[in-house]
């Protein structure tokens, strides 16, 4: 007789984007079921529960709680197993120390959050109470990554001796995320390095190894997005639907949500901008919201440049974020090593081999349906298998956290604090060590 597994509840407290994107990734789990959705903006938690009950039709509506505040979830937590923190960076440290207090397993969107102090509370809490952690590092999980480090854990370069990472993050995805969205402005979110780069420097820090790393210097700039920046023709014009400009305009809201909507274009950007999507109320997010501003008017502060340098001993790394380019987040890898070279462009694998002369080219799996090339499937698997390990195995929480997860949560503040100290270097315009004191005043 076979006997039915016990099934595993889990809370989303965040109903956007990466709220959307964790539920897609648990929609075959068979043991972790999502029984509780908790965000202010009813119409978007309407959604993720219908999309949610859509990809899962041996659930019910009344199996999903509804929860217009987080903080009402907290005499429910009895609950759930697990939550799956998707709220602004801002929001983490209050929801991940609260629910790690509780006793809940959690799954927290990168950064842990914006502020090292931040940063170490919801490490504290995660030890203190024995409760899984993952963070939304999800470069570490893709199918393509997963062979890449066992490639270079094989040999295939010999000792590598050099990294250059680059993340293109895409001209129009820049304006929409950091220059007129929610990571526009380091005093509501944080800088941009921390936000969009994270896991760029921890996909760096989990293949040489986070222990390793000893110097970090970095550079950047907001280059562009700035009045200075602003065309003659566009005058005094503040939205793109009024501006002489537009037509000429690549970074055009008209031409980033209207007109790709009028092409077809649905889901993201449109998405983000309205509740509805539809013309009327594209327009009307245009003519009354941050995302119908001249990219030359707004709020924003943050780089859309950056370069970091690490030293890892007898390697050295680059990690270059550029808000300029066709090509959205399609990262580029290469590695120089004593045998041979590696390039990696997010889909596949060449291995140049030095003593034979030959490229050999893999091409790794590629999951369409999950963001971050099956990352986002891949961190979501490996949490849920880790609370099965836990709960339903038995196993030693520190062995799940391992066999699952991959990393430990010091892993994870190590992967923060080089990012703390990557742009502390650059703001203080120096080369900072490793075990430097973070300077919190920098980040405030």
């Amino acid at each position: 007789m076979t006997v039915e597994q016990p099934i595993l509840n889990l809370l989303v407290i965040g109903a956007g984007g990466r709220g959307e994107a964790y539920t897609n990734a648990l929609k075959t789990s068979k043991f972790v079921k999502i029984t509780g959705i908790a965000d202010p903006n009813t119409v978007r938690l309407k959604n993720l529960k219908n999309f949610y009950l859509g990809l899962r039709p041996d659930m019910d509506s009344s199996e999903i709680k509804e929860y217009s505040d987080w903080k009402n979830c907290v005499e429910d937590a009895n609950l759930y197993h697990g939550v799956l923190i998707c709220v602004m960076d801002q929001m983490h440290r209050d929801v991940a120390v609260t629910f790690a207090d509780l006793g809940k397993h959690l799954l927290c969107e990168k950064p842990m959050a914006t502020t090292w102090q931040e940063c170490k509370d919801i490490f504290d809490a995660v030890i203190r109470n024995n409760v899984l952690l993952a963070v939304g590092h999800v470069l570490r999980y893709s199918p393509h990554n997963v062979m890449l480090k066992s490639l270079l854990d094989e040999g295939a370069v010999g000792d590598i001796v050099n990294i250059n990472h680059t993340e293109p993050v895409g001209f129009q995805h820049f304006a929409h995320s950091y220059v007129r969205g929610n990571w526009k402005n380091q005093k509501t979110s944080t800088f941009s390095l921390m936000a969009k780069c994270c896991h760029d420097i921890d996909v760096l820090m989990w293949i040489l190894g986070s222990d390793n790393c000893k110097k970090i210097s970095s550079f950047g700039s907001l280059s562009h997005f700035k009045k200075s920046k602003k065309p003659l023709k566009a005058g005094n014009a503040v939205r793109c639907l009024d501006c002489e400009a537009e037509s000429n305009c690549c970074y055009s809201a008209k031409k980033i949500y209207f007109d790709s909507f009028e092409k077809g274009s649905k889901g993201w950007p449109v998405r983000a901008i309205t509740d509805i999507e539809d013309i009327p109320h594209i327009i009307e997010a245009l003519e009354n919201s941050d995302y119908g501003k001249c990219v030359y008017e707004s709020d924003n502060n943050v780089l859309d440049n950056q370069i970091v340098s690490l030293d890892f001993g007898d390697v050295t790394a680059t990690m270059t974020m550029v808000a300029f380019s066709k090509e959205i987040c399609f990262r580029k890898m290469c590695f120089y090593g004593t045998k041979g070279e590696i390039y990696s462009d997010s889909k596949t694998i060449q291995v140049y081999d030095f003593l034979t002369d030959k490229t050999t080219e893999y091409k790794p799996e590629i999951v369409e349906e999950s963001g971050h090339g099956g990352g986002d499937l891949g961190l979501a698997a490996c949490f849920a298998g880790a609370m099965r390990d836990v709960i339903i195995n038995q196993k030693p929480l520190a062995e799940a956290q391992i066999d699952n997860i991959k990393c430990t949560p010091m892993d994870m503040l190590v992967s923060h604090k080089v990012v703390f100290l990557a742009e502390q270097a650059r703001l203080k315009g120096t080369v900072v060590d490793i075990n430097d004191e973070i300077i919190s005043d920098l980040f405030v």
